[in-house]
């Protein structure tokens, strides 16, 4: 749904004002369009004027469905919300998965590659040649930051069964046999990492510490021959040590794909859907670029949820981090600035209210307070643990979710490189 009649306007105006207050909309839209939309409206009007601007706004520009889906998401009990859509937009009950989103933002660039053998379709798209392959750069960019990211999770994960190999394996052939399938293994990830380093901005930072994981599979490889202890425990610091260049990859990862330039590609798609062939047919060439506009609208939509998400949780982490090394068990007392954490937490629970994680969350941290408000310390320890376990697992969760959209966008980098190809050979 990307236009409104003057009184679908007036009754979606109306279940924003009664839905959303002053601080609850602008997280929405943060949490559902790239940081230009969020730039279009001057937030400092009063809330009236606030949600007529932006849906004004994203009605020129054709963007109305991922603010919609959003406030079904999260007010799916507020009879306004509820109402406006079952009228008008149904569809925003049912969730998008990414495969299909991927599907229609395929076949829209297939379709557009077939329909490059108009003069009129090259000459346009020709216009936007240098956005496109900045997006498809970008993509690609991101899909080589996940390969380190994942490089560093496979260590992670292998670190876990040798951590007490130094101790082992000279005696143990079973240890000692483990030992050797992993050091084939890390060298396997340290292959990869390489490869991919060379496709991020930050090379040398990057190729630094793969080298320093190829040279310590190989320490690990001549501990295991010679039946050097002291050489495998080194090897093994060594591993710990490579492990947290994980966070400043995950951050590389996540700024990059906060500025995946999709917004360029949306703007030279929908330049040229008007021009393709067919422009009328429902199955035409145009009706399937204009399927792959909505898709990769929505890609962007998921793509800015999941970064906005993985924000809110990095500074969430980082002050339950700093009161893991507390004595107390009170969580005013524990965690720096929790009456802020409180409402942070409680504003990006009031988005998915829905989703299961939320109500565990929610319900962990009111508990929490009242054990701790009934002066049992012990009990309330119990409580404080539970509650961080939960809230790193989704942290953990949404890391997943993100990389899995890169995963996907993948595909997409693909036959951006065709249309890219078959353009520049193009005969004039």
């Amino acid at each position: 749904m990307n236009s409104l009649t003057p009184a679908e306007f007036e009754e979606l105006h109306h279940a924003l004002l009664v839905a959303f207050d002053d601080t609850d909309l602008p997280m929405l839209v943060r949490f559902h369009y790239p940081p230009e939309v969020t730039k279009i409206v001057d937030w400092k009007q009063p809330l009236d004027a606030v949600v007529t601007q932006l849906l004004s706004k994203l009605q020129e520009r054709g963007d109305l469905e991922p603010l919609i889906r959003g406030m079904v998401q999260a007010r799916p009990h507020k009879q306004e919300v509820v109402r406006f859509c079952e009228a008008h937009f149904q569809e925003a009950f049912q969730p998008r998965a990414a495969g299909e989103l991927v599907t229609r933002v395929t076949g829209g660039l297939s379709a557009l590659i077939g329909a490059l053998t108009d003069p009129g379709v090259r000459l346009t798209l020709g216009r936007f040649q240098a956005d496109i392959r900045t997006a498809r750069d970008r993509i690609r960019i991101l899909a080589a930051y996940k390969v380190l990211h994942d490089s560093l999770h496979n260590l992670e994960q292998r670190l876990g069964s040798i951590a007490d190999a130094p101790g082992k394996f000279r005696q143990d052939l079973v240890a000692a046999r483990q030992l050797r399938r992993v050091a084939i293994d890390l060298h396997r990830e340290a292959r990869r990492a390489s490869e991919a380093a060379n496709g991020t901005p930050t090379r040398d930072l990057e190729l630094s510490w793969v080298q320093e994981l190829e040279q310590t599979v190989a320490d690990m490889q001549a501990a295991l021959a010679a039946n050097d202890e002291a050489q495998m425990t080194r090897a093994v610091g060594t591993f710990r040590g490579l492990i947290r260049e994980a966070t400043r990859i995950n951050g590389q990862l996540c700024l990059i794909a906060a500025d995946m330039k999709l917004s360029v590609l949306i703007e030279a798609l929908t330049a040229i859907e008007k021009q393709l062939p067919g422009n009328g047919a429902t199955d035409g060439p145009a009706s399937r670029l204009r399927a792959g506009l909505a898709g990769l609208k929505g890609l962007q939509a998921e793509f800015v949820r999941r970064v906005a998400e993985h924000q809110e949780w990095q500074w969430l982490d980082r002050q339950l981090g700093a009161a893991e090394s507390s004595p107390e068990s009170d969580p005013a007392k524990q965690v720096p600035r929790w009456p802020e954490v409180k409402q942070r937490l409680g504003r990006l629970c009031d988005l998915f209210p829905s989703e299961e994680w939320y109500v565990e969350l929610r319900g962990e941290r009111d508990r929490w307070e009242q054990v701790a408000a009934g002066g049992d310390a012990r009990a309330s320890t119990v409580e404080a643990d539970t509650f961080r376990a939960l809230a790193t697992n989704r942290f953990f969760d949404v890391d997943g979710e993100l990389n899995t959209l890169c995963e996907r966008l993948n595909e997409v980098a693909i036959l951006l490189d065709t249309l890219l190809e078959v353009l520049a050979n193009a005969h004039p």
